[in-house]
């Protein structure tokens, strides 16, 4: 996930910030381009991209805990329902609504692949606000198979903390 924060925003600030929510609700995050690059190192061209392409970036992974470096584990576990799942108390959903809506956040990118080779240029690309981003990661299971991945530039609706 990137975060493009507004101009006055300072980025250790609302990096802690992110790091408590992620720790109040069991999630992992990883900061840092170099970090992500070094995790994602056959990404690498495709993080730099994301992050060329995103104003005044903040950059982090969001792992199924802190010793983890994806996220899928989370997903199989609080949101896929044909596997006992129940969304509506997966702690990632209310991490996700707690982060997108803070006030110095412009706008967002969201990556998820699965199975596809992350290319900025070619992934699929959907412009959605953040409640219908929650929305569909809360809905992630529900045909299945899994929801679409690709780059999900998020716009912020929600009432500002």
């Amino acid at each position: 996930m990137v975060l493009s924060l507004r101009e006055d925003a300072i980025h250790s600030e609302l990096a802690q910030r992110v790091a408590r929510s992620a720790a109040t609700h069991g999630i992992g995050v990883i900061f840092g381009a170099y970090l992500v690059c070094y995790v994602l190192k056959d990404d690498e061209k495709f993080v730099h991209d994301l992050l060329a392409n995103t104003r005044n970036p903040l950059i982090f992974l969001i792992t199924s805990h802190p010793l983890e470096n994806d996220v899928m584990e989370v997903f199989k576990q609080q949101l896929d329902v044909w596997q006992g799942a129940d969304p509506s108390k997966a702690s990632i959903i209310k991490f996700l609504q707690e982060i997108l809506s803070i006030d110095v956040i412009e706008g967002s990118v969201a990556v998820i692949w699965d199975s596809m080779v992350p290319d900025y240029h070619r992934m699929p690309a959907y412009g959605v606000d953040s409640r219908q981003f929650v929305e569909s990661i809360r809905n992630y299971y529900k045909n299945q198979v899994g929801g679409p991945e690709g780059l999900f530039r998020i716009r912020p609706v929600e009432a500002r903390q």
